[in-house]
C-alpha cells in the first residue's frame, strides 16, 4: 500500500493539526522530502512538530496576557466631572492646553491673536501672555520649571521659551526655534505637542494629508538641530482616527493619548501604536449631554484628571468613575 504524503505549509494551527491527525489515523506518515521517511521516524517527527506547535500557542497566549497587563489610564472608565466650563466671550480659538505642575495651573494657547492664558483648575483666567511675532500657534507643552514649548502649524516649527510668574509677553526673536517638517502643509500642519520627561523627547502630531507622528529627542535646550524620528506609521496604523488634533504623553503609564476632532474621541496607545483604551467625546458617552464641538487640545494633571479644550472657548474635565 502506498504511503500517504504530507506537505506541511503555513496553514493555521488547527488546520495543520487536523491534517496531521488524519494521517496518523491511517497508521503511517511520510514527509514530502527528497527521500521517504520510515514510519517510526515519521511518528517521532510528528511528536516533535506537535510539541513545537503547542509551545508556539503557549507563548502566543502568554504574550497576549502580557499585552493585556500593560499599564494604561483606562479611558473607558473616565466620566465628565462637571458641566463644560466657558472661558468667556473674549476667548477665541483655543488650540492647545498643558498642565504646569509647580503651580497646579493650566496653560492654554490660542491663535489669532496668538497668546497664552493661565487658568486655575476651575477655568478662571489668571493672566494673559502675548506671543509677539508668533504665527498660528496650535500645541503647547510644559517641560520643567518655567520652560514651555509651542508649535506653529503653518511654519512647522517648535518654539521654546520661559514663562516666569511675572511674564506678560514673549518675543519670537528671543526664543529657541526648530524646523520640524520642511514640507509645506498649509492648514494641515503641526497640531499636537507633548513632552516625555523621562526620555527628554517631544511628541508632535501632524493633523492630516497625511497624518504623521514625530518623536524628537533633545539632549539640551539650545542645540542647533534636533533628531526627528517616526515612532510608527500613524497614517497606516491610525486606530481608525480621521485626523490628529493633539496628543499627550503619560509619565505614569508611558502611554500616549491621541485626540481626534473629526472622529470625536481620545485613544490611548502604547509605544508601538497599539490601542489600550478609548474615550468617546459624543453625546451620551462619558456623561456628555452634547458632542464636544471641536476638541483641539488635551492634557492630564498630577491626579490623573483629563482636560479637553474645545474651540472656541470651552473646557471639559474628565475623571475616573468612583
Amino acid at each position: 500500500m502506498k504511503t500517504p504524503v504530507l506537505s506541511i505549509n503555513c496553514r493555521p494551527l488547527w488546520s495543520a493539526l487536523s491534517q496531521l491527525g488524519s494521517f496518523v489515523a491511517k497508521g503511517s506518515v511520510r514527509l514530502a522530502t527528497i527521500c521517504p521517511v520510515p514510519r517510526r521516524s515519521a511518528q517521532r517527527l510528528l511528536c516533535l512538530v506537535l510539541v513545537v506547535l503547542g509551545c508556539q500557542a503557549c507563548f502566543s497566549s502568554v504574550a497576549r496576557r502580557a499585552a493585556d497587563d500593560r499599564p494604561a489610564l483606562g479611558l473607558s472608565h473616565y466620566q465628565l466631572l462637571a458641566p463644560p466650563i466657558s472661558l468667556g466671550e473674549n476667548v477665541r480659538n483655543a488650540s492647545g492646553i498643558t498642565f504646569h505642575s509647580p503651580s497646579g495651573h493650566l496653560f492654554l494657547v490660542l491663535n489669532q491673536p496668538e497668546r497664552i492664558l493661565e487658568l486655575n483648575p476651575q477655568g478662571g483666567v489668571q493672566r494673559s501672555i502675548e506671543l509677539s511675532g508668533f504665527e498660528d500657534t496650535e500645541g503647547i507643552a510644559w517641560l520643567r520649571d518655567d520652560l514651555f514649548a509651542v508649535i506653529e502649524e503653518r511654519r512647522r516649527r517648535l518654539v521654546l521659551f520661559e514663562l516666569t510668574p511675572q511674564t506678560r509677553s514673549v518675543t519670537y526673536e528671543d526664543c529657541c526655534r526648530y524646523q520640524v517638517d520642511g514640507e509645506e502643509a498649509g492648514n494641515r500642519g503641526l497640531e499636537g505637542l507633548s513632552w516625555d520627561a523621562a526620555h527628554r523627547s517631544f511628541y508632535l502630531a501632524k493633523e492630516k494629508k497625511p497624518r504623521c507622528l514625530y518623536r524628537i529627542a533633545m539632549a539640551a535646550v539650545g542645540e542647533p538641530s534636533l533628531a526627528v524620528e517616526i515612532p510608527w506609521d500613524v497614517q497606516r496604523d491610525s486606530c481608525g482616527l480621521d485626523d490628529l488634533s493633539d496628543l499627550y504623553h503619560s509619565a505614569a503609564t508611558q502611554s500616549l493619548l491621541l485626540l481626534s476632532d473629526e472622529s470625536r474621541c481620545v485613544v490611548e496607545v502604547d509605544e508601538r501604536g497599539r490601542e489600550l483604551s478609548r474615550l468617546w467625546l459624543e453625546r451620551g458617552e462619558a456623561g456628555l449631554e452634547q458632542d464636544i464641538p471641536q476638541p483641539e487640545g488635551l492634557t492630564c494633571d498630577d491626579s490623573g484628571r483629563l482636560y479637553v479644550c474645545s474651540e472656541p472657548n470651552l473646557l471639559y474635565v474628565f475623571g475616573r468613575k468612583m
